[in-house]
């Protein structure tokens, strides 16, 4: 789609949504937003979930970030240091980083975001949730990253195998209802 055609999907999603929830009784809390993207960082990568941001808080509350979580194990993708590699390479070196029309230039999470977002997004202004949070023994620790996030922050999450990601999720899981979280992710 175009950038145009695709933010109009995506606030047609969340007014569906909203009348869906209405429908069968949710409450925001009851569920989590995710965007799931191309899985090599192809498509509206940014303002997919910009928009899934804005609409949803016309409906609700703002959302406190948005966590970029583009590992996807079984084809070979993972982040570390938030860096995103395919099969140990910097994505940004592969054939996929040359598509035509949504090629890029670093494999570096937060320069990718800062650069398919026109600069809106600062690079450094990006959060990090490196793999030493994710470890076992450091769930409390993750909490409270987690609940530090505010103002529609962006977050890169490293991960390099499912256990991280499931760390995450129980850490999600117990500030649901809390902090408002949207995800952007791949397959």
């Amino acid at each position: 789609l175009t950038p145009e055609a695709a933010a109009t999907r995506n606030r047609e999603i969340v007014d569906a949504l909203v009348l869906a929830m209405a429908a069968e009784g949710l409450q925001e809390h009851d569920l989590l937003l995710v965007s799931r993207g191309d899985s090599t960082l192809r498509g509206h990568g940014v303002l997919e979930p910009q928009v899934l941001a804005q609409a949803w808080e016309k409906h609700f509350a703002a959302v406190d970030a948005t966590l970029h979580v583009p590992a996807f194990f079984e084809g070979g993708r993972t982040t570390v240091d938030g860096v995103h590699r395919l099969h140990g390479e910097p994505v940004h070196t592969t054939a996929f980083a040359r598509d035509r029309l949504f090629g890029y230039s670093t494999s570096d999470l937060a320069e990718w975001l800062e650069e398919k977002s026109a600069g809106q997004i600062a690079a450094d202004a990006v959060v990090r949730i490196p793999l030493a949070l994710l470890a076992a023994g450091r769930s409390e620790d993750l909490l409270a990253c987690l609940k530090a996030l505010n103002a529609t922050r962006s977050v890169v999450v490293d991960a390099t195998h499912p256990e991280q990601l499931l760390a995450l999720g129980v850490a999600i899981r117990r500030l649901q209802g809390r902090k408002r979280f949207l995800f952007r992710s791949a397959a």
